[in-house]
Parts: C-alpha cells; sequence; structure tokens
C-alpha cells in the first residue's frame, strides 16, 4: 500500500497545480491582478497622471496655430498664425542650440529644404534660445530657414512642448491651409524630418512647382 500511495501524491499534486494555474489564466482573463503595495501604487497613479497630462496639453490635430508672435534670430517679428495662411508650415522644436541632437535635428532640415520648397512650404525652427544664440546656430550650418526664439514659452506651451520648468520636447509639426495635420512628440532627432515631410506628402497633392500637364497634347 506504501508504494502505491507514493505513487499517486506526485499525480494528485500535479492536479492541483494544473488547477491552480487554471484559475491564475482565469483571473488574468478577467482582468483580476495582484494589488501593489502603496508605495507602487502611488507611483503608478502619478505615472497614469503625468502621462494623463502631457497628452492634455498636445495640440489637437485639426487646431490652427496659436495667434503668437515671436522674434526671428534677426529680432524680426514671425506670426505663424499669419503665415500658415498662405503656405503650409513645418516647425520643428529642439530644446537647446548648438547641442548634438538639436544640430543633428535641424541640419536634417537643411539637407530637406528643397523638397519643402517644392511644397511651398515655409519650415521654422523653434526654441527657448535667445536670437543672439539662434543668430550663431544658424549662420553656423548655413540654415535657409529662420530660428524663432520663444524664451517664456509663449508658443511652445501652448503646442504642449513645455517641459518641466524650463525644459522643451523635442518635436516636429505641420500646419496645412492653416491647420495642424501632422505632429510628433519627444521626436528623436533624426526621425523629425521624416515625420514632417509624411506630414507633406499626405496633405499636398501636387508641388507647387510641378509642370501643368493640361496644356499638353
Amino acid at each position: 500500500m506504501s508504494d502505491r500511495e507514493g505513487e499517486n501524491k506526485p499525480r494528485r499534486s500535479k492536479r492541483v497545480e494544473e488547477k491552480n494555474a487554471t484559475v491564475d489564466e482565469e483571473k488574468k482573463e478577467e482582468g483580476e491582478t495582484e494589488t501593489l503595495p502603496p508605495k507602487l501604487q502611488r507611483r503608478q497613479k502619478m505615472r497614469e497622471e503625468l502621462k494623463a497630462k502631457k497628452e492634455a496639453a498636445k495640440l489637437p490635430i485639426g487646431s490652427e496655430i496659436p495667434n503668437v508672435t515671436l522674434p526671428n534670430q534677426d529680432g524680426d517679428d514671425v506670426n505663424l498664425n499669419e503665415v500658415s495662411k498662405e503656405h503650409p508650415v513645418v516647425v520643428f522644436v529642439y530644446p537647446r542650440a548648438n547641442t548634438s541632437g538639436c544640430t543633428r535635428q535641424a541640419q536634417s532640415y537643411v539637407k530637406k529644404y528643397e523638397e519643402f520648397e517644392k511644397y511651398g512650404a515655409k519650415v521654422y525652427g523653434l526654441s527657448i534660445d535667445a536670437i543672439k544664440s539662434n543668430k550663431k546656430f544658424q549662420k553656423k550650418f548655413g540654415m535657409q530657414f529662420d530660428l524663432l526664439c520663444d524664451p517664456e514659452q509663449k508658443l511652445l506651451k501652448p503646442l504642449g512642448c513645455k517641459k518641466g520648468a524650463r525644459g522643451t520636447s523635442r518635436s516636429q509639426f505641420v500646419f496645412v491651409d492653416g491647420k495642424l495635420v501632422e505632429s510628433t512628440y519627444e521626436v528623436k532627432p533624426d526621425k523629425s524630418v521624416g515625420f514632417s515631410l509624411q506630414g507633406i506628402h499626405q496633405n499636398i497633392k501636387n508641388p507647387k512647382n510641378s509642370d501643368d500637364d493640361d496644356d499638353s497634347d
């Protein structure tokens, strides 16, 4: 009898394990999870609230550019809301002039500038930098476009790019017919221009400088 009892014990134990595993799977399917310790619950709640706050701060697709006037690298006033009424507008936001990531981001727009021109798009860089800093940045890398200076985050904040007290979220925006059609927040420096071109290509059917085939015989 003892041998048989010894053989039966593992089988009963295995059945119990399988039953417990089935119950665990059912709990997962029903959305039941283990209760986190209070400290971890607070952290999770804070992360969720922060994420929701960031989402709420983003400029919704279909919105106009906020009506804000800012100086460019030469101290001349520029109002993107007014510009967007006549041209597609591309804005790339960078945290700080003359830093490695921001330089790569800006140079990618320099390289693709002619592609934006084909579609009649105006390109602008935007940062919290002062006029003098952006002027040096523009001149150093031969940028063909204006760099807008927003140290008080008058435009950066309504765009949803404010990060902490003084930080800026690297982002890109495309406005066509005065409305936001494409945006990417927390974008990588080397990916920014690709998203901008995608927004232009998907929302403008024909390049501004393309030949009109209607006149051909």
